[in-house]
């Protein structure tokens, strides 16, 4: 059963702005978190969020269509390391409004 750490994702004068960033994940501890739930807040309303991942993403499972503007990353790979991702919000249109390189800490324990 996957343990979630919550990211708040706002739009802030034009910047994206995730908090925490990093996120630390501890993918073997019983009290987590091994998870993410990116939750779209202030800003993000009418925007479309996208992922992506450099090197690779750090689970297996991505959902990355919104829904109640919450997006999940679930089945932690268990690797250790750091994953830089890129998160960029798009109009209707299919602009990009804004974009932000944040990362993850994926640790044993």
């Amino acid at each position: 059963m996957a343990i979630f750490t919550d990211v708040s994702v706002k739009l802030v004068s034009g910047e994206i702005v995730c908090k925490p960033d990093p996120v630390v994940l501890h993918f073997e501890s019983p009290q987590g978190p091994d998870s993410v739930a990116w939750l779209l807040e202030d800003g993000t309303q009418d925007l479309t969020p996208e992922f992506s991942w450099s090197p690779e993403c750090p689970f297996a499972t991505m959902d990355d269509s919104p829904t109640a503007n919450r997006i999940e990353g679930t089945d932690n790979k268990k690797k250790e390391g750091d994953y830089k991702y890129t998160i960029v919000l798009k109009n209707a249109q299919g602009k990009a409004v804004a974009e932000l390189d944040p990362w993850i800490q994926n640790q044993r324990l």
